[in-house]
């Protein structure tokens, strides 16, 4: 239908977009074409371990009274995620992270991390009244003027290995795990089992 006077063009919509699409672009309920890979984008996963270091835990309700303890933990930091995407930050450990940066090789030739301070988000409101997050070192105020106690602890880094992955290789360990968790018996089933056994 052609436009009439004084109506916009662009106002009139072609038939076909009213249909629903598949991928190949044909109407829904059209044969579906056969596909084939020609290869799979593959990535290099690398697992790092933080050496063993003391964190300060704040376990003071009070505000500006912090009460800090050293508590020792770890991180691990996992070069990319699972969509193969490269990751900055450790995993995090007693609410804090790590960014992690290359270092070149070690004497060995293999990948070297540099691991800096304690790190976290912190919600902060704007002056328009929005909040909005930011990533802070870890740091508590106090009710000494001027006075700010810090944690700006970090850790060694040591490669654990590499191994190359690809999405399908990823999905396929998740379909393993779905299986495998779906032949153990529920936990109710369990408890008759065990009270059959007791009895």
């Amino acid at each position: 239908m052609a436009a009439g006077r004084g109506e916009s063009k662009a106002a009139v919509k072609p038939a076909e977009t009213t249909q629903s699409k598949t991928l190949a672009g044909e109407p829904s309920g059209a044969v579906k074409p056969k596909l084939f890979m020609r290869g799979q984008q593959t990535f290099v996963h690398s697992l790092f371990r933080g050496s063993t270091e003391k964190m300060k835990k704040n376990t003071s309700y009070k505000k500006f009274v912090p009460e800090l303890h050293d508590i020792e933990h770890t991180h691990f930091y996992h070069s990319h995620d699972s969509h193969g995407a490269p990751q900055t930050y450790t995993q995090p450990v007693g609410g804090h992270f790590h960014e992690i940066v290359s270092d070149g090789v070690d004497e060995n030739g293999y990948p070297k991390m540099k691991c800096g301070p304690a790190l976290r988000f912190v919600d902060k409101k704007l002056n328009d009244g929005t909040m909005t997050r930011v990533i802070e070192e870890v740091k508590w105020l106090t009710n000494k003027p001027g006075v700010m106690l810090d944690d700006k602890h970090s850790h060694v880094m040591t490669y654990l290995g590499s191994e190359e992955l690809s999405q399908a290789k990823i999905n396929e360990g998740y379909a393993r795990d779905k299986a495998r968790i779906g032949t153990l018996p529920s936990p109710e089933a369990a408890e008759v089992e065990t009270a059959n056994a007791e009895g």
